[in-house]
């Protein structure tokens, strides 16, 4: 502040402004930072600091998480408009990938649906921007968040093929699994258990392994419980504890079958 008050045009202006300016966001003072990277860039269009300058103004109002809509919106106009003027720069992608995140922080889904796939249009591969895998990985999730099961699995199995050394590929993979798993149980909670039983099924001969399948097996049998269908709840549950004597779910099945048997069908033996 001395220095800038000293000499406002001097040859150090320019850095003097970025730096108080980074420090005031820095601290919070986020105001105050955005009034020095706007001066930066009036007084002084061709510093070397200027595009980091407007990338910062960005940031000033929280993005990629900001905390309203308000600044959402400043934000990302803010963030545009960097990318707009400096569209080569190091920060471009960057700054373009987190209008998709910041999107997606405040549940504005179509619009981060929108933000991600322009992003990847613009960069395909991980050559052409560090942030294209992640970016594939939040364009899953937000389809996941969306309900559109198919369209996140797709983009995520994009991901496995395209970036097969990435860090985050092992999370991609069990994503799929568990996204897979969560299409029977948003059926079941919508009422649909004929659906949710079929989804399942597909579920346990994909993945036999998951450790779900036994509570999947006790749901099946609930299912029948809820529609009075009491042989037929006893004929899943017996297939839960020949299957997977020992769990939880098989000790919770031989339980019910105990209660069906003398509560319902009165077969006391």
């Amino acid at each position: 502040e001395a220095q800038i008050k000293k000499d406002p045009k001097g040859a150090f202006a320019d850095q003097a402004l970025f730096t108080l300016g980074t420090a005031q966001l820095a601290v919070g003072q986020r105001a105050d930072a955005r009034r020095r990277f706007q001066d930066l860039l009036a007084d002084f269009p061709s510093s070397p600091h200027a595009a980091e300058a407007a990338y910062k103004i960005a940031a000033t109002f929280g993005i990629p998480n900001p905390a309203n809509d308000r600044d959402l919106d400043l934000g990302v106009k803010a963030a545009r408009e960097f990318v707009a003027k400096f569209p080569t720069h190091k920060l471009a992608s960057l700054a373009e990938h987190e209008i998709g995140v910041t999107y997606l922080v405040r549940m504005r889904l179509p619009e981060a649906v929108a933000a991600f796939q322009a992003f990847l249009a613009k960069y395909p591969t991980e050559q052409a921007a560090k942030e294209t895998p992640a970016a594939k990985h939040l364009l899953g999730d937000v389809h996941r968040r969306q309900k559109k099961y198919d369209e996140a699995i797709k983009t995520w199995q994009q991901f496995l093929a395209d970036h097969p050394a990435h860090a985050l590929w092992s999370q991609v993979q069990r994503q799929i699994v568990d996204t897979k798993y969560g299409i029977g149980a948003d059926l079941l909670a919508a009422k649909k258990p004929d659906e949710a039983r079929a989804a399942w099924i597909r579920f346990a001969d994909k993945y036999p392994l998951d450790s779900r399948n036994p509570a999947i097996l006790f749901l099946f049998g609930k299912m029948q419980f809820d529609a009075e269908k009491w042989q037929d709840a006893v004929a899943d549950w017996e297939r839960l504890v020949s299957k997977y004597p020992g769990t939880d779910a098989a000790s919770e099945a031989q339980f019910m079958i105990g209660q069906v048997q003398e509560l319902k069908l009165h077969k006391f033996e």
